[in-house]
């Protein structure tokens, strides 16, 4: 079997196993022996693994040596999961809202001193700078402020082409591959733009995060400014003990 059969198959196994999870097959929130499960699932030992793992990594189920493995419906129910979800569309479509993404203003800026710093650059080097916002039910939910130093770019991008996902924006505009970001939860409160944007009280306490993207040579490439609005993103992250 191919690898790329195999992790299909695993991937449909976690499926079957998450479908079984929601409709309470399981007693006393545990999962039957793996040798049970794989004749009802009818895949191999390696391939039920592969899937537990998947479920493990999110939270999912706990395996104890020796015990068996428990189920965690809590995490199933927990939305807008940031350690499992990074595209803002599905985020905001886990919170049960349709999504969607408009593309607003570009612009050029000389680059500032905390920019400098930021992303290792010099003294009159410029950035391209754009606007997204995301929706969802059509109400403002995510603006988004990307930056990327123009040095990295192959070609002046137009509007089309900041519509894409931002590592598709970095391969076809600066043949970039995204290796990881960083980012910062920031607490902030609403001023005149944002007050302007998500249609709420200025002084209005707003999450928001700052994240570095860095390509495979550690090179810090875009810096990006998310602010979430407060009454309709709920962010939430699993931590395993």
């Amino acid at each position: 079997m191919s690898s790329i059969k195999k992790s299909s198959l695993s991937t449909l196994t976690k499926k079957e196993i998450l479908e079984m999870i929601e409709n309470n097959e399981f007693e006393n929130n545990k999962l039957p022996p793996e040798s049970k499960l794989t004749k009802e699932l009818g895949v191999s030992l390696s391939t039920l693994r592969e899937a537990l793992l998947m479920l493990k990594k999110e939270g999912v189920i706990d395996k104890v040596h020796g015990i068996g493995s428990f189920v965690h419906q809590s995490a199933l129910e927990a939305e807008m999961r940031i350690d499992l979800i990074s595209d803002l569309n599905y985020l905001i479509e886990d919170g049960g809202y349709e999504a969607r993404m408009e593309q607003k203003d570009s612009w050029v800026t000389e680059v500032n001193e905390m920019e400098k710093e930021e992303m290792n650059l010099q003294e009159g080097e410029e950035i391209l700078n754009f606007e997204r916002f995301f929706y969802g039910d059509d109400i403002p939910a995510v603006w988004v402020w990307n930056k990327i130093p123009t040095k990295y770019l192959n070609k002046n991008p137009n509007k089309k082409d900041l519509e894409n996902p931002i590592y598709q924006i970095f391969w076809d505009l600066c043949q970039e591959k995204i290796s990881q970001s960083i980012f910062e939860f920031i607490p902030i409160k609403a001023k005149e733009k944002e007050k302007e944007i998500f249609q709420i009280k200025k002084g209005t306490p707003m999450i928001s995060w700052k994240e570095i993207f860095y390509n495979l040579k550690d090179d810090p490439i875009s810096h990006n400014l998310l602010v979430f609005n407060p009454e309709l993103i709920k962010l939430k992250m699993l931590r395993k003990w």
